[in-house]
């Protein structure tokens, strides 16, 4: 991820998304697990976090289609943000909006990371 991202990338995380990751990295089993939460709980902590209102997130338009999660990234997201994100609709969504979106399967492609 680092290739892709940089050494010291400045990134800005969601409570949304966090809780999205950490559900996924906890299907691991231990002892994998308990290093992959302890690793995940120092990115946490060596990163912003912006906090949207799920009653903000919801009034989006695009919440019906591309859920809570997806309408924060959106509704966080300035001119100074770039989204990196694996999912397509979010990508195409943001893209639409003008905003600066990345999808990251594009990125492992061009680095030949599959």
């Amino acid at each position: 991820m680092m290739l892709l991202l940089g050494s010291e990338p400045s990134l800005i995380l969601l409570p949304n998304t966090v809780s999205e990751a950490a559900n996924l990295l906890r299907q691991h089993r231990d002892p994998e697990r308990r290093i992959i939460m302890e690793t995940f709980k120092s990115f946490i902590h060596a990163h912003c976090e912006r906090d949207v209102a799920s009653k903000v997130a919801t009034s989006r338009r695009e919440y019906r289609r591309l859920g809570v999660a997806d309408a924060a990234i959106l509704e966080s997201c300035t001119d100074a943000c770039e989204i990196l994100t694996a999912d397509a609709d979010l990508h195409v969504t943001a893209s639409g909006l003008g905003m600066r979106s990345r999808n990251l399967n594009h990125m492992r492609e061009d680095y030949g990371i599959l």
